[in-house]
């Protein structure tokens, strides 16, 4: 089992932390600038869906496999590249930490 302690920050400011163990999804608001992207109500499903939203997108063409390899991946993995790049976008002040914890 794989627990997860996802933290969204804006600057340098914690507005969010999510805790998924497997199917259960936990959101926890500090912000409300935060409600812009997530709900205490958020599903493991509008996780995924949010995390998908700050990488670059699966184009299955050449340049996803050109930044792939820039950030040295071998197949297009939201966790992976978030773990990289902070889900960081031109766009806004988001980013996103990722601890996973392996439970046996």
């Amino acid at each position: 089992m794989t627990n997860a302690i996802i933290t969204v920050f804006h600057a340098t400011n914690p507005i969010a932390e999510i805790l998924l163990n497997g199917e259960i999804c936990d959101v926890k608001i500090l912000d409300r600038c935060a409600y812009r992207y997530l709900s205490e109500d958020s599903s493991t499903e509008d996780i995924d869906c949010f995390l998908s939203r700050r990488v670059f997108p699966n184009r299955h063409d050449a340049s996803t496999a050109d930044a792939l390899r820039s950030l040295g991946l071998a197949v297009y993995n939201v966790e992976d590249i978030i773990k990289l790049t902070g889900g960081k976008m031109i766009c806004d002040k988001i980013s996103i930490k990722i601890e996973i914890e392996d439970i046996n």
